[in-house]
């Protein structure tokens, strides 16, 4: 199950909901979240539900034996046994080459980083004794997807008191759709599209190009849309956290970089980048085994293996921003969405082999026929991961705070727009499954 599929928006989300309103004690909702990620994951692949809490049990259980200082070997193995059994669902899914697919295995490419995190913050006295927390913190579908990467220190406040709201309720609901709204009606016609560029036979100049951008605006848009409704469902379910509106703006080093995606990430990677050389270099190893795996294919998990290994060479090579640093960080940028687009490494080299074929014409025929009935999707989506939306969210706050009347109107014309959204989402998710 993901969040574009129609029996989640429309079924799963609203059970959810209603039980945790009406669970009044904390404990009780993190039960009913416990058991509710449970089904999520387990939706159709039930060996994944077994493999998910053997795993959660094994970090539960080695942070707790070495509580005391000794046996913190065990800590480690445990690391290393859920990051390599986790390589059987990040393969299998992310090589599906759907955008769900791509998404629940970084899904999974997270859940390992959480574990990690905990296992590393867990030494002193700090293990978690409550096993349905700590699960929570670990497989909650609110953040099994694209989602903040927080230390479990950072959230087991938020954790253990959150209390879910109307207003909490109405904001994270809106939040969600939007980003709902942003995958399933921006993100695929941008896959369309890039599909018709890059796999439709012919390959021209500027399909070449052009389907390598669409890659790009692609990535940005699932990623912001997908981070958009992890957070609006962290807001429903009563968690107080840091909100986001990332949109793309260069850096000069690749952490800053994937940083403009959202400074959680930024807060993730760096940790990484401090953490023990063998770390580093276990966890490119892991991301370059299954990006081969993949065959440096189903986008978003080969972007990922890509930019671990860009922050490994970043700590090597990089001290400063500058110029060099910048050249460095966007050949690193390019070549990765390259791989994406291309989906394979077989793809990457058919598509620098075309540059050298001749056409009688730019562009394809397929391409210019899809890009004529999608071009205001695509105007969209470049307004959607631009700084011009974030602007418009703080001049639309501004004018809200500054007159009563309008207030009332920017709140029932945002009910309307996002009532649409709801609605065209879902016949753009009808219409993706039937295709």
């Amino acid at each position: 199950m993901s969040y574009t599929d129609l029996i989640f928006v429309f079924c799963f989300l609203p059970i959810y909901m209603i039980l945790s309103l009406l669970c009044s004690e904390t404990r009780n909702k993190n039960l009913v979240s416990l058991i509710m990620s449970v089904i999520f994951i387990a939706w159709a692949r039930p060996l994944y539900y077994a493999l998910i809490l053997v795993l959660i049990f094994l970090t539960y259980l080695s942070a707790r034996l070495c509580e005391s200082g000794r046996m913190s070997w065990l800590k480690i193995v445990a690391g290393a046994v859920t990051v390599v059994a986790s390589l059987f669902p990040i393969i299998s899914l992310g090589s599906l080459g759907t955008i769900s697919g791509t998404v629940s295995a970084i899904g999974f490419i997270l859940f390992d980083i959480r574990t990690v995190l905990y296992l590393k913050d867990s030494g002193n006295g700090d293990a978690e004794k409550n096993f349905v927390d700590l699960s929570v913190y670990l497989i909650s579908f609110e953040m099994m997807a694209i989602s903040p990467v927080l230390s479990y220190s950072e959230i087991k406040d938020a954790i253990k008191e959150r209390k879910a709201g109307l207003a909490m309720l109405s904001s994270g609901l809106e939040r969600f759709i939007c980003g709902l709204a942003a995958v399933t009606i921006l993100g695929y016609p941008l896959e369309r599209l890039r599909d018709a560029a890059l796999f439709s036979g012919s390959l021209p100049v500027l399909n070449l190009i052009l389907g390598v951008i669409f890659t790009a605006i692609e990535i940005y848009v699932v990623a912001l849309g997908y981070l958009s409704m992890s957070e609006g469902l962290m807001l429903m379910s009563g968690y107080r956290i840091e909100l986001h509106s990332g949109c793309f703006l260069p850096k000069s080093l690749m952490v800053d970089h994937v940083g403009a995606v959202s400074s959680t990430y930024r807060t993730a990677t760096e940790k990484l980048t401090d953490s023990p050389l063998w770390l580093i270099l276990s966890a490119v190893g892991l991301c370059v085994v299954a990006g081969f795996a993949l065959g440096f294919g189903a986008g978003g998990v080969a972007l990922a293996c890509i930019v671990m290994v860009a922050i490994l060479l970043q700590k090597f090579f990089e001290t400063k921003k500058s110029v060099s640093a910048g050249i460095f960080t966007f050949i690193i940028s390019i070549f990765a969405v390259i791989l994406c687009a291309n989906r394979s490494l077989t793809g990457f080299g058919n598509w620098i082999a075309s540059f050298g074929d001749s056409y009688d014409f730019l562009i394809s025929y397929s391409l210019w026929e899809e890009l004529s009935r999608v071009w205001i999707y695509l105007l969209i989506a470049i307004f959607y991961i631009s700084p011009l939306r974030p602007m418009a969210g703080v001049l639309k706050r501004k004018i809200m705070t500054e007159n009563e009347s309008s207030y009332g109107t920017i709140r029932v014309v945002s009910t309307v727009l996002v009532t649409l959204l709801l609605i065209i989402s879902a016949v753009a998710m009808v219409t993706a499954a039937m295709a």
